[in-house]
């Protein structure tokens, strides 16, 4: 969403029209995947090296079992490793990728190539999270603004200014 644009359709849209966004929203947010563009050698280190070195705590051995699982499935029969992937796969990867502890220049590179191809839709995640979150930011003033006008009171609103000198 372009922001301020739904700040101009929320009196249009009321609060529920907002709940009805919001609730669209989510949902699609909830089933969205996101495309991931591995080369042949970057899948390669993926699966042969990064996921079978990686250091984990805990309950993070389901998280770990769960992305080898769906990275095999979703890549196994893929023949230019281009396909989308579910958002909590992604997110768990990325996690992973900011604590890998590797070693050498070449695991260095490897790493780093994989997680510029990561950022790519974890950046299209936090956008669509954003989003959601500005249609929520949106719903509680419209509902704040239609429970003053119930009551008769009228809200002055004003367009944020700057600093004055």
């Amino acid at each position: 969403m372009e922001q301020g644009k739904l700040t101009a359709e929320a009196e249009t849209l009321g609060a529920t029209g907002l709940k009805d966004l919001f609730d669209q929203k989510t949902e699609e947010l909830n089933n969205k995947e996101y495309l991931l563009e591995l080369s042949n050698e970057d899948y390669g280190y993926l699966i042969n090296t990064f996921l079978p070195n990686l250091g984990w705590k805990g309950y993070e051995c389901y998280a770990i079992e769960k992305i080898d699982e769906e990275i095999r499935r979703t890549f196994s029969k893929s023949k230019s490793y281009k396909e989308l992937v579910n958002k909590e796969v992604i997110q768990a990867v990325f996690h992973f990728l900011k604590n890998y502890e590797g070693k050498g220049v070449m695991q260095a590179k490897s790493n780093k190539r994989l997680s510029d191809i990561f950022a790519k839709p974890m950046a299209d995640i936090n956008k669509d999270y954003a989003d959601v979150k500005e249609i929520a930011h949106a719903m509680e003033i419209q509902e704040q603004k239609d429970l003053a006008k119930e009551q008769g009171i009228e809200l002055e609103t004003t367009p944020t200014e700057g600093p004055k000198a």
